[in-house]
């Protein structure tokens, strides 16, 4: 089999024979100048690779591999619905056969806004196997989003949910689909639950009853996906007519930004680059057992974090994946409890939530509720109170405990040190903080699982990622401990932006694709983002990092989540603007507030601490449970 190697290339390290040829002092001189310019890789833990070997294959490669390896192990969890890992493949070549027969070709891009239901990946490796192009999108997108994403791209085909069919169709008008394939996430229920628990009716308040046969019949353009999942055999076997064969790097996906600017921007994935980073995600965690895992699968496959952090690595690693359509802290831990996940890839707001459910209810011994403070909490003393954590608590008639989840990355928003050391006591695993972004695939840093994590720290650039600090103005790096902006090179980078040459040019400087985020760099190789630049509060003239002033608000024992940003002042430019959700049982008085920016006062210089202080019921958060400033900043201020 072809591979291709990346590497942070240095032949003393890579090549030994080369290396017995030189002199000592010559190995040393180069030892130190390959450390130097790479730090991080002498703190990578015991079993990580310096260098990785990339298959030159198809993402696609990933499930055939397993598939066969792994033909009986158990896919997804659904519901108490099971499907293997050859039921799975069988269903994705189905659905490519279909997508050919509605005239997909290579190249052709299929939208797909679906939550976590097995459909989801049934259509994103189908769609692959037909040679298409995979627009991930999120089902809960307005009409303007929806059209935005499917006109910009050029999506031929989508499949969705179809209690979200009337979205689309006033809207499809202002594409280029020609056809559109609905499903239900009832469909792969076993019969009792399809009675019992219509999903369709709790996915959202706002959809619609399902389509009729009326419907189908009305619309030739309009097609069930279940009749497609069906099998078609020629003498008891299964055709499949490949396309064109695909390479490693024709394009795979258009992963659509955020848009917090302006409008969303399609990042362009190559199978390359899904394939790199699945592979470095996956060998970042060396305790990871083949065919052994089970991971919590609540970050949405449409997100990017979500399609390779959670779907692809589990994939590679022939993992069973539980199925959470969509996010209840108490469905979750009935999940966990359930089926016992050893993986947990998450974001801080959903370990948040999962602490806070439990706080509703006793530990399983019927002693005192240990995530509850140790000590009743003194309002007039600003000082942190621990909290002490039980493992098992009980929920109604059930006892539940957390300690079968090995380990917890954490992406997609900072970590705050409060939250990481509570969820780890509450697991007995661990939590560690990644960071990437859409354009690479999307991540490019982690904290080690095992060796030295330090707070605050977004951790070591994976296996094949070059990370360095760039002066934003001169395009300069930057030594050592010097702040300026975070930039990334390696073989899971995006090729551009689709369709936008220009930006693509603004985003790439002499090789390094620019992350927007500013942070610096210790001389041990670890990471630190102060805050996205975009996010910085410019308060009479000093900056104010938003993550900082939110670290020091978690430390508070009263505070159980906050956000930080700024709000324009006639005097002051902006002013520091802080949005509190209290723990259970803090009252939200005037005393309250003064306690916690006193603490405030007592942590931060003057201007950063805070001049408003808002607490609210719950903060605004996307789908992947990011905190979402804009509204905050937008909203009113009480």
């Amino acid at each position: 089999m072809e591979k291709t190697m990346d590497r942070i290339s240095n032949p003393l390290v890579i090549n030994h024979i080369q290396a017995e040829q030189c002199s000592f002092s010559q190995v040393s001189n180069q030892h130190d100048e390959y450390l130097s310019a790479y730090p991080w890789l002498q703190h990578y833990e015991e079993g990580v690779p310096v260098q990785l070997e990339f298959p030159n294959r198809p993402l696609t490669w990933l499930l055939d591999k397993t598939a066969n390896h792994h033909p009986n192990q158990a896919a997804f969890i659904y519901y108490g619905t099971r499907i293997t890992y050859a039921q799975f493949s069988n269903l994705a070549n189905r659905f490519a056969i279909g997508l050919q027969r509605l005239g997909v070709r290579k190249g052709d891009r299929v939208a797909i806004a679906l939550p976590n239901i097995p459909q989801f990946p049934i259509a994103f490796y189908g769609a692959l196997r037909a040679g298409a192009v995979v627009v991930p999108t999120n089902p809960l997108y307005t009409e303007r989003e929806m059209q935005h994403q499917l006109a910009d791209s050029g999506a031929k085909v989508i499949v969705m949910l179809d209690t979200f069919y009337s979205t689309v169709r006033k809207i499809r008008g202002q594409t280029a689909l020609e056809h559109v394939v609905v499903t239900n996430p009832a469909d792969f229920l076993s019969s009792s639950l399809r009675l019992l628990y219509p999903l369709q009716q709790r996915w959202s308040k706002d959809a619609q009853l399902g389509l009729t046969n009326h419907d189908f019949a009305q619309d030739p353009t309009l097609h069930n996906m279940q009749p497609m999942l069906v099998s078609r055999t020629k003498g008891g076997i299964e055709l499949f007519n490949l396309p064109v064969p695909t390479r490693s790097e024709d394009l795979a996906v258009l992963q659509y930004t955020g848009g917090t600017t302006g409008l969303s921007k399609g990042a362009m994935l190559t199978h390359r680059n899904l394939l790199a980073n699945a592979i470095q995600t996956r060998n970042w965690f060396p305790g990871i057992q083949q065919g052994v895992e089970t991971t919590m699968c609540v970050i949405p496959f449409f997100h990017a974090y979500g399609l390779t952090a959670v779907m692809n690595v589990s994939i590679l690693g022939a993992a069973t994946m539980i199925l959470v359509p969509r996010f209840k802290a108490k469905d979750t831990l009935h999940l966990i409890h359930r089926y016992h996940p050893t993986l947990f890839p998450g974001v801080p707001t959903l370990y948040v939530a999962i602490m806070r459910e439990l706080l509703q209810y006793p530990p399983a011994n019927g002693r005192e509720n240990l995530m509850q403070p140790s000590t009743p909490p003194d309002m007039g003393n600003a000082n942190r109170t621990r909290l002490r954590i039980s493992s098992g608590f009980a929920l109604g008639r059930h006892s539940y405990s957390l300690q079968s989840i090995k380990w917890c990355m954490s992406g997609s928003a900072p970590l705050p040190a409060k939250v990481q050391e509570d969820f780890e006591a509450l697991i007995h695993g661990k939590v560690v903080e990644g960071y990437g972004l859409s354009e690479a695939s999307p991540v490019t840093h982690c904290n080690v699982l095992n060796g030295q994590r330090r707070n605050g720290s977004i951790g070591l650039p994976l296996p094949g990622v070059e990370a360095a600090i760039m002066n934003s103005q001169t395009g300069d790096l930057l030594p050592v401990g010097e702040i300026g902006e975070i930039v990334v090179k390696g073989p899971n980078i995006m090729q551009g932006y689709w369709n936008r040459p220009e930006e693509t040019e603004a985003i790439f400087t002499n090789g390094w694709m620019r992350t927007g985020d500013i942070g610096r760099m210790d001389a041990d190789g670890y990471f630190y983002v102060i805050d996205r630049a975009k996010d910085m509060i410019i308060a009479s003239g000093f900056n104010v990092y938003p993550r900082e002033v939110e670290e020091v608000l978690f430390e508070h024992h009263a505070v159980l989540e906050a956000a930080v940003t700024g709000i324009v002042d006639s005097y002051r430019g902006e002013t520091v603007a802080a949005f509190v959700v209290l723990r259970p049982g803090i009252e939200a008085s005037e005393q309250t507030k003064q306690d916690v920016i006193a603490f405030c006062k007592e942590k931060l210089t003057a201007y950063k601490v805070p001049k408003i202080l808002q607490f609210r019921d719950s903060l605004p958060k996307s789908t992947v449970g990011k905190v979402l400033r804009r509204e905050l900043r937008g909203g009113p201020i009480l």
